[in-house]
């Protein structure tokens, strides 16, 4: 297995460095996905008046935070790399970016599906009586569907960044043993 270049004791610690660097940016995207799902709790409960202007900027400010975590992941395999950390731990480190890239794309195609059925809900609620609801109760299955597919498809990416992360640990600490 390749492992970081030279065994001296500095070049274990360097390593181990940017290995607690990689975790706590990892974590630290956990707590923002925390705070970004805080956020569609909030702007979907406060319906039907909609408080957007707050909900937009608060995704703006999980946005910017998203980015600077992947932008400091890239970062850091790119040092790890040039380090010479062996390629596995590498490419496990490009494939837990992309899963978080899909996980981010699915999280707000989710959200968008879930206010729709929110709305549907809603409008079917507020329907009078002597109203035909059935288009209303067509486009709430519809989107009924559509979440559960989506919410679905988002707990198995969920999934897979946790297997993702658990073989980079794994890979991680070979590494480290083997220096």
């Amino acid at each position: 297995m390749a492992h970081a270049n030279g065994s001296d004791a500095s070049s274990v610690a360097v390593l181990k460095d940017l290995v607690d660097q990689l975790f706590a940016l990892q974590s630290e995207r956990v707590q923002i996905y925390n705070g970004f799902s805080s956020c569609y709790s909030d702007y979907v409960s406060s319906g039907p008046n909609y408080n957007f202007a707050q909900y937009r900027s608060r995704v703006k400010l999980a946005t910017d935070n998203f980015q600077r975590v992947s932008t400091g992941v890239r970062s850091l395999s790119a040092e790890m790399e040039q380090k010479g950390v062996a390629r596995p731990a590498v490419a496990l480190i490009s494939q837990l970016q992309e899963q978080e890239k899909t996980k981010l794309t699915l999280t707000v195609d989710w959200q968008l599906k879930n206010k729709s059925m929110v709305d549907a809900k809603r409008a079917l609620e507020s329907a009078s009586e002597d109203v035909d609801d059935s288009d209303l109760r067509a486009q709430l299955v519809i989107t009924t569907d559509a979440e559960k597919q989506t919410k679905q498809r988002l707990g198995e990416v969920t999934q897979e960044i946790a297997d993702t992360l658990q073989d980079l640990r794994y890979e991680l600490e070979d590494i480290l043993v083997s220096e």
